[in-house]
Order: C-alpha cells, then sequence, then structure tokens
C-alpha cells in the first residue's frame, strides 16, 4: 500500500550526522537503501494528518539496521521519495532510530544527498514523503552496460587509445557525463578548436571501434551472480527484457554464459530514432512483449535511465554498479537503489504474492 506523509521541515539536534558517518552504518544503508548516505538527516514534524500515517507506516518492519556490535544504536529504514511542490522527487529514506523515548510526532529522513539544498526548503516547508512499493509486475527491463557487464571502463580505454596519437586525455568524468546526461561524449575529450573537424571525429569513433574486440575479449564480464539473478527472475514468472542505448557491443558476455536467451525482446539503439533518457525504446521493448508499463520494471545505472523509466511510467530501480552513483540517482529520483543487482531478486520478491496470469506471473510485493 502506498502512503504519503506530509511533515514541516525544523532544525534537529545535529546528533543524526555521527550516526550516519559510522563505517558500519554506512555499509548498513549501502546494502539496505543502496544509498551512500549524505551526513546527517533532515528533521520533519508531523500535524495530526501526518502523525496518523507515520505511525500506520512504522507497523510495518520496514529495513533493519543492524549494529555491529550489541549495544549500538539499532534502526529501521523505509524508502520514501521526497518531494516539494513543483520540483523532481528525490530519493531518500526515513529513519527510525530504535531508542526509548524517540519523539513519536518527527521523523528523520536520509538521502544521498542534502535534503535542505536540494529541495530548496527551509525551517517551515512542508516536504511530504512517498513510499515506493513495488507495483504488481510482469516484466524486468534492463540496461546493460554498467547495469549487467562492467563495460564502462572498457568504453573508457577504448577511447583512450584513440585519442593517444593526439596527446589527449579521457576521464571518468567524461564518460559519466554522457552516459547519465547524455553530453556529446567527444565535445568532453577533444579540445575546442577540433570539434568542428567533422572527419576527425568520425576516425575517432572509427579507432575507438576497432579497439573495442580485444577490450571486450579481455577486460569486460557480467557482473558477479548475474546469471542467478536472472534465474531466479526467470524462475518466478518475470518475463525479461533488454533495452540498451548501446549497439550491443558488449553482449558477447551475456551470449557466452548463455544468458542473452533468457531475454525475450532485446531492443539496442539500431531500433529506436532516440535515445535515452527518451522512452521510446522502453516502450517499444514493452509493445513488442504485450506488457503495460505499470506492470514493469526498469533497472539501470545510469541518470538517463532512471529519467527514461518516469518518462515510460515505469518503476525505476538504479544500481550503483556502472556510470552513475547514489547522488546523481537520487537527483533523477529513483524509486530504489541498489548497490548491485545480487539484491534486485530480494527487493522485487521481499513479501511477495505470486499469482497467475494469462501468459506468466504477476509478483506483487510489500514495501
Amino acid at each position: 500500500m502506498r502512503r504519503s506523509v506530509a511533515g514541516v521541515v525544523r532544525t534537529g539536534l545535529g546528533q543524526a550526522a555521527g550516526f550516519t558517518s559510522l563505517p558500519w552504518a554506512q555499509q548498513q544503508f549501502r546494502r539496505t537503501l543502496g544509498m551512500d548516505p549524505y551526513p546527517g538527516t533532515l528533521n520533519l514534524g508531523l500535524d495530526p494528518d501526518g502523525f496518523a500515517e507515520w505511525q500506520a507506516l512504522s507497523l510495518q518492519p520496514g529495513l533493519a539496521i543492524a549494529p555491529e556490535r550489541p549495544g549500538d544504536c539499532a534502526a529501521r529504514c523505509y524508502p520514501v521519495l521526497a518531494s516539494v511542490q513543483g520540483q523532481r522527487p528525490v530519493t531518500a529514506g526515513i529513519l527510525l532510530p530504535e531508542v526509548p523515548g524517540y519523539a513519536p510526532d518527527q521523523i528523520e529522513v536520509l538521502a544521498a544527498i542534502p535534503l535542505r539544498q536540494s529541495l530548496r526548503v527551509a525551517d517551515g516547508d512542508t516536504v511530504t514523503l512517498h513510499t515506493v512499493p513495488v507495483p504488481s509486475l510482469r516484466a524486468v527491463l534492463f540496461d546493460v552496460d554498467g547495469t549487467l557487464v562492467n563495460s564502462i571502463a572498457g568504453y573508457r580505454l577504448a577511447a583512450q587509445r584513440a585519442v593517444e596519437p593526439y596527446g589527449w586525455s579521457v576521464s571518468q568524468e567524461a564518460v559519466r557525463a554522457a552516459m547519465n546526461f547524455g553530453d556529446p561524449f567527444w565535445d568532453l575529450v577533444v579540445p575546442l578548436e577540433s570539434r568542428g573537424d567533422l572527419e576527425l571525429m568520425a576516425k575517432l569513433r572509427r579507432d575507438t571501434l576497432a579497439h573495442w574486440p580485444a577490450i571486450l575479449a579481455d577486460s569486460v564480464l557480467l557482473y558477479p551472480e548475474t546469471g542467478a539473478m536472472l534465474a531466479t527472475l526467470k524462475a518466478a514468472g518475470v518475463r525479461l527484457g533488454i533495452c540498451t542505448a548501446s549497439h550491443g557491443e558488449s553482449f558477447r558476455p551475456l551470449e557466452q554464459a548463455g544468458l542473452l536467451d533468457l531475454f525475450e525482446q532485446v531492443v539496442t539503439a539500431k531500433d529506436v530514432v532516440h535515445r535515452k533518457p527518451d522512452p521510446e525504446g522502453l516502450l517499444l521493448c514493452l509493445d513488442r512483449m504485450g506488457v503495460k508499463p505499470a506492470e514493469s520494471a526498469y533497472i539501470g545505472d545510469t541518470v538517463a535511465d532512471v529519467r527514461a523509466s518516469h518518462a515510460a511510467g515505469l518503476y525505476a530501480v538504479g544500481v550503483l554498479t556502472g556510470a552513475g552513483d547514489s547522488a546523481l540517482l537520487s537527483a533523477a529520483g529513483a524509486h530504489r537503489l541498489l548497490a548491485d543487482l545480487r539484491y534486485l531478486p530480494e527487493l522485487l520478491l521481499r513479501s511477495g504474492q505470486i499469482t497467475p496470469s494469462r501468459d506468466s506471473v504477476v509478483i506483487s510485493s510489500g514495501l
């Protein structure tokens, strides 16, 4: 059940920064929320309506933050989207310390980014927290690069070899900007005075592709336990698809592991006019599968993946193995974040009810 809790921003005691900065707590937040927390929390005071909603939500078990040693503070977390009218929601989590006497009419909100600045709020402003339960799912679509295979570093290396004769370099920041926001990649690498040389640009693209097969063979692999994760979802009756902005250059690890055949539909850049964050590819893939967006989730590693999910109406899951980090994916408003895909079956199937549908099964999850 989806719930909304509204509260008024107020200044806290400043004690949460110490807790969220503890190494063991940070590990727990990354495991449970897929989040590298920004120090501290946003404090909200609750009016009677907000208090009632929060009481109902807090009766659910939430996600346990287990202390490293007996006597350390345990806590529960509730994944939410934090929003202010007129702004894009931010991925966050309600943090409920398990301590005696904790004030029942306040809540603390944890995020990977500073919420006061990101939401542009001050004391007295209202922030609404929406829970993000996984919807009833028939299909899960995947990005490939940085999501299923570790090809991001390989792409940078191939481009680096292409520009080395010119004395230029390819930074990780350039790759991240291009993949997250769709910035023109070569404009981030080539000096300004050379960007108008179309022949040079075409040569750099050809040379990068020429270096790719050797790099693919040497260093591009499936992420650990990808096969087990896909098999678990498939066994639960989930229909699988791929939607990637590439032309399929990094599919070989999937093919070699015999996993590509698990995907019912595969949509690449060859099939669409508009690349992500445009939703064209996702909608095309779902149309071919005969599945509605509201019955689907998309799993990707970039801001463009999250934005495409929202534009298409899918449940957006951001994974921290590729070009995006928890701060970028939180600012984009991913419904949930995962440290890696080993945790995906737990997210989608935990407390789930699997019931037959006409051509597969429907998975309904709680929190």
